[in-house]
């Protein structure tokens, strides 16, 4: 809700569904909870690295770690983001992380 305004949000419900909407409609970022159904985010990151994807993922999570920051930087993430946070702080990692980026090719 607080990310509508400013971007076009898509949400998926499970694993399989954000797998789904990855090769439908692949987005400029992903924000991946560790925490979802289906599997953990963790499983996911790797997943998706593994096939290629290259879109930039922010790793959202309530059971902050040094190994899951660790892990999660081994896979390239753009943002690694402990709950409770600022959403301030998560508009300015999403800014950062899009415009480093640059503008998507076809």
């Amino acid at each position: 809700e607080f990310l509508s305004p400013l971007y076009h949000v898509d949400t998926a419900a499970d694993a399989a569904q954000a797998l789904q909407a990855l090769i439908d409609h692949p987005p400029d970022l992903i924000l991946l909870d560790v925490r979802i159904p289906g599997t953990d985010g963790m499983t996911l990151l790797k997943s998706l690295r593994n096939r290629g994807v290259t879109i930039p993922i922010i790793i959202i999570t309530g059971y902050e770690t040094p190994q899951g920051a660790e892990e999660a930087a081994q896979y390239g993430v753009s943002g690694y983001l402990a709950k409770p946070f600022d959403l301030r702080q998560l508009e300015r990692l999403i800014a950062d992380t899009i415009h480093r980026r640059g503008p998507r090719t076809a």
